[in-house]
């Protein structure tokens, strides 16, 4: 069966509890996916604030229809201390277990487990029952601490609805207030959380629609903290709703700071669910309260729980658990029968008996009073069951055995026949059982439950028997003929049943005795017999049936087997019983009856020659009492005779004589086999269609053996007349001169001495049927056959003549060299004769008229393309050979006109064509004044400094070239540069012009000036400069034509200025250049610079003034 898997594993009980675990069906895909998970879960020990709490966590696979195993896994563990949650997108859940509760779990709470998990399997598919119950075993854990491994911290204890699936009702008309949770996690996954960022510490209501319309339900936080919630709906019922909390499905939320909230759901239908998640943001202790606080409609308070519950029913030696609801800030008080009374809100009661059967009442008291409630509790007693009654019966009957029970109603009950386990239900507590054992048995009771309870070991007792009558048996059935073999009677042995009181139908003789002996009364022979055997105890009698012939003693078979080729004889054996003399009759392929009489002895042996394949069959035989038995069957097959017969073809000696098989057999006969004898020396052959050469010539008695597959055989002999060979002789090889005649000469001996000839190839003989002949002339090597043929016998004699011949035909092979001529060009011609008798003459001619008469002439000045014939002659044979010379024309070209260029350029030079073909190369010389491409139809020169004559000379596609030149000439002189000033002196400060002095070369100069020292430069042809600095300097330019580049350079001096300070003289100096004197004082102003030239403003020319 192909089931749904899922691991469910609570990992365990720690100190004296007791381990549970499933088995694990792990499927390929959790392999892949989540196996490293499960492989980790185990009990972990909390830190920090969760130090007083393991936690159990248990691999689940949360689909849809296992979503009751987390329901009763809660309602069954649920306790003070423990606290449960679900993550879907872990596949597990999780238990939270306070360290005292955790040590406390009672072994019978592992016991309810399971048998919660076998109802519980009702909740399933039927395809899923057979898998659940397979999760289940028990186990014990020992007390291995070292199984706390992989601890880590874990959040703080959860609310007792901090999981959707653990949602409380919510009932219209009453405030709900419940402690706020601190550090007890976040949210389950799988929820769509709408509006919350985050939701800590959540707590989770349900509330049922009863009036439609519209719910406002109002929360607030005391003291004032930041809370929040989100609310889903609506759903058909609050359990499948935890899986379907979806964006969709968000009804309102709200996430804001503050300390209270509404939640508004607008339009509520009777019979709706709706999920509310209220949480602590603040995390922080506060009471968070919450109630309907307006809207048209109401909620349904049927789903709240009731104030007080029970385990009850509960068998005797069985915890009674009595449960209470929980409210904020209640005590509790139970009284009940015995005087039980406890103060605890779920108290059990151990070990509980029918004595704590009645009534117990609750009270709840709170803040605003108390309320009481009645509830009924049964304790129930162990059911028994008794089992009884005897009875024998026939095998295959049924007998009843009885039950007494007691408990209540209904019954399961299983008993056993020591083989077997069977099972039955009912409502009476008297009740029959119909069984039907192949065997004596006795049953015993194996199990018993009532509604509630199981019956204890000692509750079941009783034994019931049933025994199965002996059957009746007929043993060593015989029957026995008269002795006028016309009658017979029947006797058989007759054990088990009743001894003594056996009775048979139809009646016979029996002897009475432990094993009694029943003989019959005389039944006519070939009549059917029938006889029941009964007891007194009347089960279903013993048939014995059959059926005896009681047959004549003469009796008769025909055996054997032969096998004959056609026109044999054999013996047929048979075999003879009863009184002789006998009488028999036989049959051939079941015709034509034969009657022997008076057979005195057996067995008798019958003679017969078939032509054919015969069945013999014995039809009848007598003695001299009574007319017998027949029987028996004798084949003797019978295969066709072959007949042996040949041809043969060919009677020459030396030569292979052809055998070919004539030989026959009826069908469906078969020859398979040949033997050939052939009388020559011991020579045979097994092929069908042998060929042999005989060692002489003569007569010979050649005799076939045929054989059949069945090995018949014939054989024919005839006489084969071998004649003598015939021995050709055609002469010697010869060697002759080429195109000469020979005579040939053929001889002949043996045979009969009447011959004809024949020569090949007859057309290059004279004569083809005379043995001398003479040859054609012959221009290749020939062989020559002769053959001869004896007009007597037929046989044929050949042999060849090798003609053979000496030198080659005559053949010209003429040719021209060039093969192409140029128009006006010389050609020689050349005869190439070869073979004949090497003494030649020549004559050419050609179609333009030429006639020469040696072997190799010359043609000057050819024009026209010309085919030239050359007939050589070596005295017998002309030969005649033709060559075609055709005229190429030569190219059309010019160089160009001659024509100039300035001093030192280069030039481009072209060679145009006009006709004399269509591909041209070309090539200019001198090739060391081409400044790239000889080859080039349009070359550049290199810089020209004298006259030069270029010389083309191209060549077309046919090899023909033509030349032509063109003369270069060079005007004016080499470029130079030679710049200059006007200027003789030059002084600081003085602007300046500089000339180039460019000249020669193709003119249109360009110009770069530089000076040194300095950085200074200009493109200018005569650039205007200041003297801006003193010492000497060379100013650089560089000239520059088309093609050429010079250079020049002038060197200038750049005098400093005279200093002159006219105040340098006074004492009396008030600020530069500014003196004090007295009026009418005189002064003498001095230029200084000795030597220098003066001039003052008055005119005066002296150094001093």
């Amino acid at each position: 069966m192909n089931k749904k898997s899922y691991i469910f594993t609570l990992w365990g009980i720690l100190f004296p509890a007791v381990f549970i675990y499933g088995q694990t069906i792990i499927p390929q895909s959790i392999y892949n996916n989540d196996i490293e998970e499960v492989k980790s879960e185990f009990v972990t020990e909390g830190e920090g604030s969760t130090a007083n709490y393991f936690e159990v966590r248990i691999a689940l696979n949360p689909v849809p229809e296992y979503y009751a195993q987390t329901f009763f896994l809660n309602r069954l563990l649920k306790a003070e201390g423990f606290y449960f949650q679900t993550f879907l997108s872990e596949n597990r859940v999780s238990f939270y277990v306070s360290r005292e509760l955790f040590s406390e779990i009672p072994v019978q709470l592992v016991h309810d487990f399971f048998d919660e998990a076998i109802a519980n399997q009702n909740f399933l598919p039927q395809a899923a029952q057979d898998e659940y119950l397979s999760m289940y075993s028990l186990s014990l854990p020992g007390k291995d601490f070292s199984l706390l491994s992989g601890y880590r911290i874990i959040q703080g204890p959860l609310t007792e609805n901090a999981l959707c699936e653990d949602a409380l009702p919510f009932c219209t008309g009453s405030n709900y207030t419940f402690p706020a949770g601190v550090a007890s996690g976040s949210g389950q996954n799988g929820p769509n959380y709408d509006c919350l960022a985050s939701t800590p510490n959540p707590a989770w209501y349900f509330l049922k629609i009863l009036d439609p319309g519209s719910i406002v339900i109002y929360m607030y936080s005391t003291p004032s903290k930041d809370i929040d919630f989100c609310c889903w709906g609506p759903f058909d019922d609050p359990y499948d709703a935890c899986s379907q909390l979806t964006g969709s499905k968000v009804v309102d939320c709200s996430y804001s700071p503050n300390p209270t909230e509404t939640c508004d759901i607008p339009s509520g239908q009777t019979g709706e669910y709706y999920i509310l998640v209220i949480t602590n943001y603040s995390n922080q202790a506060c009471n968070i309260n919450f109630s309907q606080t307006g809207g048209s409609g109401s909620t349904d308070c049927t789903i709240l729980p009731p104030e007080a519950n029970s385990n009850s029913p509960v068998c005797e030696g069985d915890n009674l658990e009595l449960y209470a609801a929980s409210q904020n800030g209640a005590s509790y008080h139970w009284t009940g029968p015995l005087n039980f009374s406890s103060t605890l809100q779920n108290p059990v009661i151990e070990n509980a008996t029918t004595s704590h059967t009645g009534p117990y009442t609750l009270t709840i008291t709170t803040s605003i009073g108390s309320s009481d409630t009645t509830l009924m509790v049964w304790v129930k007693t162990h059911p028994t069951g008794d089992i009884y009654g005897t009875a024998e019966i026939c095998e295959g009957d049924n007998a009843n055995i009885f039950l007494n029970l007691t408990g209540d109603s209904p019954w399961e009950i299983k008993y056993t026949d020591g083989q077997n386990i069977y099972q039955e239900s009912t409502f009476l507590n008297a009740y029959t059982l119909s069984v039907s054992p192949s065997v004596s048995s006795s049953f015993t009771l194996v199990e018993v439950k009532d509604e509630f309870c199981y019956a204890y070991e000692e509750g079941m007792t009783g034994e019931a028997v049933v025994d199965i009558h002996p059957k009746i048996h007929a043993l060593n059935v015989t029957t026995a003929c008269n002795p006028d073999y016309t009658h017979y009677t029947v006797s058989f042995l007759i054990t088990g049943g009743t001894s003594g009181t056996y009775v048979v139908n139809p009646p016979g003789n029996i002897t009475p005795g432990p094993n009694a002996v029943f003989t019959s009364n005389p039944i006519p022979e070939g009549t059917p017999y029938q006889f029941s055997i009964t007891d007194s105890f009347g089960c279903d009698p013993t048939v014995v049936s059959g059926i005896k012939d009681c047959d004549c003693p003469a009796y008769g078979e025909i055996i054997g087997e032969d096998t004959l080729c056609s026109g044999q004889s054999t013996s047929i054996r048979i075999e003879l019983s009863g009184e002789a003399p006998w009488n028999i009759t036989y049959t051939a392929n079941g015709m034509n009856p034969v009657t022997i009489d008076d057979i005195d002895e057996t067995p008798y042996f019958l003679t017969v020659s078939p032509t054919e394949t015969t069945e013999y069959q014995l039809t009848y035989v007598g003695d001299q009492f009574c007319d017998g038995t027949g029987v028996g069957k004798a084949n003797v097959f019978v295969h066709p005779q072959p007949v042996s017969q040949y041809i043969y073809e060919g009677i020459c000696e030396s030569l292979a004589t052809a055998f070919t098989n004539e030989s026959s057999i009826p069908n469906p006969g078969n020859i398979t086999s040949w033997l050939w004898d052939f009388d020559d020396n011991g020579a045979t052959s097994t092929d069908e269609n042998p060929q042999h050469i005989f060692s002489s010539w003569g007569d010979f008695e050649v005799g076939l053996t045929v054989s059949s597959l069945n090995g018949c055989t014939d054989e024919y002999v005839q006489t084969v007349s071998i004649a003598q060979r015939v021995d050709v002789d055609a002469g010697a090889d010869q060697e002759i001169t080429y195109g000469t005649s020979t005579l040939l000469e053929g001889s002949v001996s043996g045979g009969s001495g009447e011959y004809t000839y024949q020569w090949q190839p007859e057309d290059k003989v004279v004569d083809p049927s005379d043995p001398e002949t003479i040859t054609t002339n012959l221009y290749e090597d020939t062989y020559f056959l002769l053959t001869v043929t004896d007009q007597i016998s037929g046989c044929t004699g050949t042999s060849e003549v090798q003609i053979a011949l000496d030198g080659y035909p005559l053949s010209t092979t003429p040719d021209a060299s060039p093969s192409q001529a140029c128009y006006g060009s010389n050609v020689q011609l050349n005869a190439n004769a070869f073979g004949g008798t090497g003494n030649y003459s020549y004559h050419w001619t050609s179609d333009q008229g030429h006639e020469f008469f040696i072997a190799d002439p010359a043609v000057e000045s050819l024009t026209q393309s010309t085919t030239f014939t050359v007939t050589v002659d070596d005295g017998y044979n002309p030969s005649i050979g033709n060559v075609f010379v055709p005229v190429n024309p030569n190219p059309v070209i010019s160089a160009g006109d001659d024509f100039s260029v300035d001093y030192g350029y280069k030039t481009q030079l072209e060679c145009t064509t006009s006709g004399g073909g269509s591909n041209f190369s070309f090539f200019w010389s001198p090739d060391e004044m081409i400044e790239d491409n000889p080859y080039s139809q349009t070359p550049f020169t290199v810089n020209l400094t004298t006259q030069t004559v270029f010389t083309v000379s191209v060549t077309n596609e046919f090899g023909c070239s033509t030349a032509d030149n063109v003369i270069v000439s060079v005007t004016g002189g080499p470029l130079v540069a030679a710049p200059w000033i006007a200027e003789e002196k030059l002084c600081h400060h003085d602007v300046i012009t500089l000339h180039p002095g460019a000249g020669g070369g193709g003119g249109n100069y360009q110009y770069n000036w530089s000076v040194s020292p300095g950085t200074w430069t200009s493109q200018e042809a005569e650039p205007v400069i200041t003297l801006d600095q003193t010492g000497d300097f060379t100013y650089s330019v560089t000239v520059m034509d088309n093609y050429n580049t010079t250079e020049g350079s002038l060197d200038l001096q750049i005098h400093p200025l005279p200093v002159t300070d006219l105040a340098a003289a006074f004492d009396s100096l008030v600020e530069p250049g500014v003196v004090t004197i007295c009026i009418f004082d005189s002064v003498y102003l001095d230029a200084g610079n000795p030597g220098a030239e003066y001039l003052w403003s008055n005119g005066a020319t002296t150094q001093r003034i």
